[in-house]
């Protein structure tokens, strides 16, 4: 029960951060009157915030806005290749 816990308040922990973040590429976007979010940026939140990119395209959506998942795809494949970890 108690790992159960700390496995929930973990990805609480990142999910805030992750939506802070992407609440900030957000804004950012609309600021600059953009429909797309880069795929770099969306890659980088997966990466170091360990953000779902599901998670970001749904939350994009909701805002009227897309990901370039091919861009993202790509920021994949570079890391896989070059982490030799395939993840």
């Amino acid at each position: 029960q108690q790992a159960i816990k700390q496995e929930e308040q973990q990805f609480l922990g990142v999910v805030d951060r992750g939506i802070a973040r992407f609440r900030k590429m957000l804004d950012l976007a609309k600021s600059k009157s953009q429909a797309v979010l880069s795929g770099e940026d969306v890659f980088d939140l997966h990466q170091q915030d360990g953000f779902l990119v599901e998670l970001t395209e749904s939350l994009a959506a909701a805002e009227g806005l897309t990901i370039d998942r091919d861009r993202f795809n790509a920021c994949m494949e570079v890391h896989k290749s070059t982490s030799g970890r395939g993840a």
